[in-house]
């Protein structure tokens, strides 16, 4: 006979997918700073969408929708700037018990300027539960550029 309470096991459940989450932007972060272009774009939903604020650099402001479109800014983003995002403040609020969205804030020095700190980012994500793997759903980054890292 199984005594568990239920309540403890969906605390637990949550406990896991919060660190998941977590888990799931350390990721992307360090594949970001490695420039591992595919690591980055499996991190993602296959029908999500990824939105960098205006400023950036060689078009790359705007919506992107879908990993092709994704993977296309990442390819053209990553070695222009070279980011090193240093990443803080990461709350999770869950939606249902395979969607939650979250808000995380980072530093983002560019190695392409000598690790000038070029922008203070605000993500705002959705993230979905696919195949058992929490993903982003849609990716929206909020900038605050510094130095001579702005437009």
């Amino acid at each position: 006979m199984n005594d568990r309470d239920p309540a403890i096991d969906r605390k637990i459940q949550e406990l896991l997918d919060r660190e998941s989450l977590r888990n799931l932007a350390i990721r992307y972060c360090h594949f970001v700073r490695a420039g591992e272009i595919d690591k980055i774009v499996d991190l993602y939903a296959d029908d999500a969408g990824f939105e960098l604020p205006p400023g950036l650099e060689a078009g790359l402001s705007g919506q992107h929708d879908g990993r092709s479109s994704i993977r296309a800014s990442l390819v053209a983003g990553l070695p222009l700037y070279q980011p090193w995002p240093f990443v803080h403040n990461h709350m999770i609020e869950f939606l249902t018990d395979d969607t939650a969205r979250g808000w995380l804030h980072a530093e983002v020095r560019f190695g392409s300027r000598n690790l000038e700190t070029g922008m203070i980012v605000a993500y705002e994500d959705d993230y979905i539960r696919e195949k058992g793997v929490w993903k982003f759903k849609h990716r929206k980054v909020n900038a605050t550029f510094l130095g001579s890292s702005g437009t």
